[in-house]
């Protein structure tokens, strides 16, 4: 139990190294600060190794993608109702869903979240479409992007993406 504890303390050790490293990312970072970033991430990347998309999605994205079950509703596509998202980063998340939306669509998304109640409204749009047999049932869906994102809203996103991020880390 005491490992267990001590490896949850690393790893969110890590994670908020990382995280402060990645806000300042976008202002620059000196050269040891951006090796520190690439160690920091390669070291979550391989902690959870289903962040890691095929094809060379992961190493586009600025953030790894956190497990999680978290309802999503689309404002604008109501035909799909409400889902499961399976992933979050600060950037975006996958859906699984049998029936995506085009690449390029540009969606609303209401997400849920228990802690404290309160309901998300993001905007989106669809940058992958995972469907047809080469993908199994649970990988097939949509990854979204955030658009139109204010410093109020990426600070919104952030604070889920930690708290996802370490419920993930304490159910391991």
């Amino acid at each position: 139990m005491e490992n267990d504890s001590s490896k949850i303390r690393d790893s969110l050790a890590v994670f908020r190294e990382y995280m402060r490293l990645e806000r300042r990312r976008a202002a620059g970072l000196s050269p040891l600060e951006w090796e520190r970033w690439q160690s920091l991430r390669k070291r979550l990347d391989g902690e959870f190794g289903q962040l890691n998309v095929p094809g060379g999605c992961a190493g586009r994205r600025a953030t790894p993608r956190v497990p999680t079950s978290l309802v999503v509703r689309f404002e604008n596509l109501d035909e799909l109702g409400s889902l499961l998202m399976s992933n979050l980063s600060r950037g975006g998340v996958f859906i699984p869903t049998e029936a995506p939306a085009e690449i390029g669509a540009r969606l609303v998304l209401r997400i849920e979240v228990s802690t404290p109640p309160d309901e998300i409204r993001l905007e989106g749009e669809v940058v992958s479409r995972h469907v047809g047999p080469d993908f199994a049932v649970g990988d097939r869906g949509m990854g979204l992007r955030f658009t139109n994102l204010d410093a109020s809203a990426q600070a919104v996103i952030d604070k889920l993406y930690d708290q996802q991020f370490e419920r993930h880390l304490r159910s391991e």
